[in-house]
């Protein structure tokens, strides 16, 4: 694995990002693997799937809209509802 990434992916967890319309949260990272889990919600259900750390990188690098909310939140701080994902910032839910 690349050096920058290796540095870079314990950033990653807890970060969002949006791929194919969906929200993703990245749950944790194994650099000795290389791979990081991903949720995110298929079909109103939540599925969790194995990512290339280099891939969640460039995703994270690329959803530059997300970084306005200042979510690189620890995974306490995302709560799944039955109508969705949601994160709680200072000012609540």
């Amino acid at each position: 694995m690349a050096q920058n990434v290796t540095a870079q992916a314990g950033r990653f967890e807890g970060r969002l990002f949006s791929d194919n319309g969906r929200l993703n949260f990245v749950i944790d990272v194994n650099t000795e693997s290389g791979v990081a889990r991903v949720s995110c919600r298929i079909d109103d259900e939540q599925q969790i799937v194995q990512m290339p750390i280099a891939e969640v990188g460039l995703k994270l690098s690329t959803n530059t809209k997300l970084d306005g909310f200042g979510v690189n939140a620890s995974p306490n701080r995302i709560v799944e509802q039955t109508d969705g994902w949601f994160f709680s910032t200072r000012e609540g839910l």
